[in-house]
């Protein structure tokens, strides 16, 4: 008896590791947006978390520009908008997303997350930054207020110049180029 109940128990425990290895391999693959370019050779991969700006043609037949997050990849289209915190909450009604067919497409550019948040914070210490310029400048009393005030609007507006330059919100890429999109589900 006590080998039948060995085997059995091998066996059972086999299985859950099985099902355990697929269920962990299923929870951890991503589905994917690929924007392919046979012709010149090139391969982008978008995930969900990703930042889009997209070019589109719009419900109407209107050219429209949109910049937002990767939320969900189906087989035509996808979700891009903002995710949202909880259910029936106040910023739910705030957060804007649009479902866009693959066909639709005109342009696009995919940023990472981490270009993101480095956009993000660059900016933020340039604000930072525009400030203790002008409380620098305020506290030597060398020019007039609204000068100060001049030159910190300036070291402001150059630094967010620069960060539009190293992060450019147009879309790079045109599909009259030859760029198709297609889904990967996992």
């Amino acid at each position: 008896m006590p080998i039948f109940y060995s085997y059995f128990q091998t066996k059972f425990v086999g299985i859950l590791l099985v099902l355990g290895l697929f269920t962990a391999n299923k929870a951890w693959a991503q589905d994917k947006l690929i924007f392919i370019n046979p012709t010149k050779g090139k391969l982008i991969e978008a995930k969900p978390g990703d930042f889009l700006i997209i070019k589109y043609k719009g419900y109407l037949g209107q050219t429209e520009f949109y910049k937002q997050t990767l939320l969900e990849i189906k087989d035509s289209s996808f979700v891009i908008g903002m995710y949202s915190f909880s259910e029936g909450s106040f910023f739910e009604k705030e957060n804007p997303y649009k479902e866009i067919n693959f066909k639709d497409v005109q342009a696009f550019r995919r940023r990472s997350i981490g270009g993101s948040i480095s956009k993000s914070l660059l900016g933020l210490g340039a604000a930072v930054g525009s400030i203790l310029v002008l409380d620098q400048l305020n506290e030597n009393r060398n020019n007039s207020t609204l000068a100060n005030l001049g030159i910190s609007l300036g070291v402001g507006l150059s630094i967010n110049f620069g960060l539009n330059l190293l992060f450019p919100d147009k879309p790079k890429y045109q599909t009259k180029e030859g760029w198709y999109i297609e889904s990967i589900k996992n």
